[in-house]
Order: C-alpha cells, then structure tokens, then sequence
C-alpha cells in the first residue's frame, strides 16, 4: 500500500533539487564535472550492484548530457529505485533525461506526481512511470501546456461536480486529449471542459447526460482547439426558431459536421 507521506516528501525532494539546478548557457558543457558527479554517486551506492566497466559507461553517457545532466540523472534515479523500480530499469529511465532541459525533468515529475499520488489517480508505479514518459518525453511536446492540460483534465474529470469519472478513466481521457494537444502545439483542457459543460447546459446547450456528452465531446475535440465555438455556434444556430430551426437531435449532427471542418485537412475539396 502507498504511504501518502513518504510519497510527497520524494517527490518534493526530487523537485526541488530540479529547481535548484543554476541556469546555464546550453552551448557550453561543463562535460567533466558531469563525469565525475556521475562516476561518484554511482560508486557510492553498493547497493546498485554495478560493476566498475558499467559505472563508467554510464558516466559517459551522462556527460554527453552538457551541464545539469548529472544532477537530473541523479535525482531521476533516486526517485524511482526509491520507489521500489528495479536499479537498471531506473538508471534507463534516468539517463533518458540527461539530454533533456530541466523544464522536461520537471514536467516529468509533475505529472508522475499526479500519476501515482493516491489523493489524484492512484496509478501503480509502472503504469505512472510509463504514462510520465509518454507525455514529458514526446517530441512533439510543448512542455508548459502538456503539463497545464493534464493537471487540469486530471483535475476536472475526478471532480464529482464535473465529471466524477474513475480514476482509470480519467488517466485514459487525461492522457489522450493531452497527447492530442501535443499534435497541435496548443492547449486542449479548456476547450473540452468547456464543451463539456455546454453539451450538458439545460438552457442553451443540448441537455445531455454526461455519459452522452463526454462521447461526443471526444469525437468534436479531435478537430483541434477551434472546434468548440464552432460545435457551439452551429448547434445554437441550428437550433434557433430565427436560424435553422431543427430538432436538438438534428443540430447535434449539424453542429458534429461543422465542428469536423475546424481543420482544413478535413474539409472535402
């Protein structure tokens, strides 16, 4: 079982020793000093079991890394055999981050951090640890919105006045518009909540279940972060005695093939 406690205080250290990093100019590698931070503190731990051939490769690598390099490996490192990840899977996953600005280490903490925690979604450590890396270490990732959008779609779909969804079904949603905010370089989280909300409004919006509105709000959101206002604005106008004047069932479809052309790939020439 998760001690709460002891999870929060390594994810805080981890953090702050992340924070604490000096800013650097990333042309110039302080590229010794990286070798020789790494070289110790692998030698220091016995219990890695690491013979003196594999220290130094590891070493090596991590210099490659430019300056900081050694000090995200570390943290990296500490964290998750703290965890109870085996030694060689953590020092894989750490030296992932060598190459990586301190901003990627970060997002990776963060969002391991609403992974795992069991007052957010209570993942287990692999699957979090998986998901984390999924997400921070995409290359099509802006790292300031894939953070934002999944702390606040993880936030939204486990609040009971929203969405209320189980915490399995909220890591899938949160993970996947967040992905698909990467595919477009912007943030999604708010767009979909709000369509969320509006597919659910008694007064101007269609009067779904959230069952319902979470199915169409999936489909609509892929057309990018444009989709919403233009799911609203056909829908109203659809539905409006003074526009369109059709059913509710009828401007939810009207609304869908409007929403499908906030993206130009998608309209047929």
């Amino acid at each position: 079982m998760k001690t709460l406690l002891i999870f929060v205080v390594l994810i805080n250290s981890a953090f702050a020793a992340i924070c604490s990093s000096p800013k650097k100019n990333d042309n110039l590698c302080l590229s010794a000093r990286e070798y020789i931070t790494t070289l110790g503190f692998l030698r220091d731990r016995k219990e890695f079991g690491l013979n003196e051939a594999e220290i130094q490769k590891t070493s090596d690598s991590v210099s490659q890394g430019c300056s900081g390099a050694s000090q995200r490996f570390i943290n990296i490192t500490k964290l998750l055999t703290k965890l109870g990840i085996d030694t060689r899977s953590s020092i894989k996953y750490a030296l992932k981050f060598t190459a990586k600005s301190d901003k990627e280490t970060k997002a990776f903490v963060e969002i391991f951090k609403n992974s795992y925690n069991p007052g957010y979604l209570d993942l287990d450590v692999l699957t979090s640890l998986k998901l984390s890396l999924k997400l921070a270490n995409s290359p099509l990732s802006n790292v300031d919105n894939t953070l934002s959008d999944f702390k606040n779609l993880v936030h939204f779909c486990l609040n009971n006045q929203s969405m209320d969804l189980s915490k399995p079904a909220c890591a899938k949603i949160a993970t996947d518009i967040t992905l698909l905010g990467q595919k477009f370089n912007q943030k999604l989280a708010k767009p979909f909540t709000k369509l969320m909300f509006f597919l659910q409004d008694n007064k101007s919006g269609p009067k779904l279940n959230r069952g319902q509105a979470l199915a169409i709000a999936q489909e609509v959101i892929q057309y990018g972060p444009l989709s919403f206002e233009n799911f609203k604005q056909a829908f109203k106008l659809s539905l409006s005695k003074k526009g369109l004047n059709r059913s509710i069932q009828k401007s939810l479809v009207f609304a869908k093939k409007i929403a499908k052309r906030s993206l130009k790939e998608t309209v047929k020439k």
